[in-house]
């Protein structure tokens, strides 16, 4: 005469154990993608107006100007690159890192048009200077 009753309501505890699992799974796989590549570093950078143009310096210490690509684009300066930590001693380990070791970007909007402007890079005490020379330069 009584029928077995079923339940079609599974119980609290056992919904939020699925949400999680589902959850943790979801959030693996996106955590992967986003640390496939951290975060460029922005160089600080100052400009300075010379008699020939412009003298930008970026604070690039220990970086190799080599691993500097400098670009112009109409009024847009453009560095990138990356620092390499070059200096490894055998059987240390890191207590403390505060330095960036990965790729950088900077860009600057200049107040007037670079497109014909000569470009020279050095590199001095820790600083990438980018020389600009406008000089005979119509857009400027």
């Amino acid at each position: 005469m009584f029928k077995k009753q079923v339940s079609l309501v599974e119980p609290a505890s056992f919904c939020l154990q699925r949400h999680q699992s589902v959850r943790t799974r979801h959030m693996s796989r996106i955590t992967k993608r986003t640390q496939t590549w951290p975060t460029p570093w922005q160089p600080s950078a100052d400009v300075h107006r010379t008699r020939d143009g412009w003298l930008v310096k970026f604070d690039l210490a220990g970086v190799q100007i080599g691993d500097v690509t400098v670009a112009i684009r109409g009024r847009l300066l453009a560095i990138s690159g990356v620092r390499r930590d070059s200096f490894h001693e055998a059987g240390s380990t890191y207590y403390s890192m505060e330095i960036s070791y990965n790729r950088f970007e900077r860009s600057l909007e200049m107040p007037v048009n670079l497109e014909n402007a000569r470009v020279t890079i050095d590199g001095r005490d820790g600083l990438l200077l980018v020389r600009i020379d406008t000089r005979g330069n119509q857009n400027v």
